[in-house]
Parts: C-alpha cells; sequence; structure tokens
C-alpha cells in the first residue's frame, strides 16, 4: 500500500518542467516550423526559419485550433530589418488592442498603437512615422478616415 501510495504521488512530478518540443518541415510554405509547448490549444512558441534566408520569425502566446489566439507577440526578421507586434490574435490575425513597430537598420521606421480587426488597423489608433509625424484618430480598414 505504501508503494501504491508513493507511486501515485510521484507520477504528477514525472515530466513537471518539461516542455514538448515538436520540429516539422512545413512543404506548403517552405519553412523549418519549431513548436515549443502547446502550438495546438494553449499557450506555446512557434518559431520558423526558410532555409538558406534570412527570414525567421517567431510567435509567444496563445493558441486555439493551431492559430494565434489571444494575447502574443510575433516577430519576423529580414536581412532589411524586422517587425514586431504584441497584442490581441483571433483566429490567426491581429485583433482587438496591439502595437505594431517596424524596424530598419536598428531604428524604427514606424509604429501603430491601437486597434485592430482582421489583421488591418481598424477603430481607434495613432500612427508615428519616423519623422515624428502623428495620425491619431479612427482607422476603417487600414485606411486612416481622420480625428475624432
Amino acid at each position: 500500500m505504501k508503494k501504491l501510495l508513493l507511486l501515485l504521488l510521484c507520477v504528477p512530478l514525472i515530466g513537471f518542467g518539461q516542455t514538448d518540443t515538436t520540429e516539422y518541415w512545413d512543404k506548403d510554405s517552405v519553412m523549418m516550423i519549431k513548436c515549443i509547448g502547446d502550438c495546438e490549444n494553449g499557450f506555446g512558441e512557434r518559431s520558423a526559419e526558410v532555409p538558406n534566408s534570412c527570414i525567421t520569425s517567431q510567435y509567444t502566446g496563445f493558441f486555439k485550433n493551431g492559430k494565434f489566439d489571444g494575447e502574443g507577440s510575433y516577430y519576423i526578421a529580414t536581412a532589411a530589418g524586422g517587425c514586431q507586434y504584441v497584442g490581441e490574435w483571433k483566429n490567426g490575425k491581429r485583433h482587438g488592442h496591439g502595437i505594431e513597430t517596424e524596424e530598419g537598420g536598428g531604428d524604427y521606421v514606424w509604429r501603430y498603437v491601437g486597434e485592430w480587426k482582421d489583421n488591418l488597423k481598424h477603430g481607434e489608433g495613432t500612427y508615428t512615422y519616423p519623422d515624428g509625424k502623428v495620425k491619431e484618430g479612427l482607422w476603417e480598414y487600414d485606411e486612416f478616415i481622420g480625428e475624432e
């Protein structure tokens, strides 16, 4: 009985602190994908790399049905610079409040802080250009409508 109790107490500890790692070749998008954690329905980190190129990406956050969904951050890097989005996702698309910053040569090129819908700027938002010029107000389907 003591051995059974000890076994039952120890079983939940087996694998404690370990994370599942999956690597596979996505022939449809020609990328090597690596996933740590639950990249299907939970929290995980998914990175992708296009072989023989300077293109890499990484998403850390929540997944639903294998798509980005909930809070998360995404970064894509190329030889020319990179782009980062931190915020809300729905069904694999930027949706809700988020911040997107594009970088080039170590400096930010532009930044948008505001609402998104189906991967487009939509709702209240502020777009800042590298020269400091700012567009603040209402956006609809990626188009600036104007100040409120």
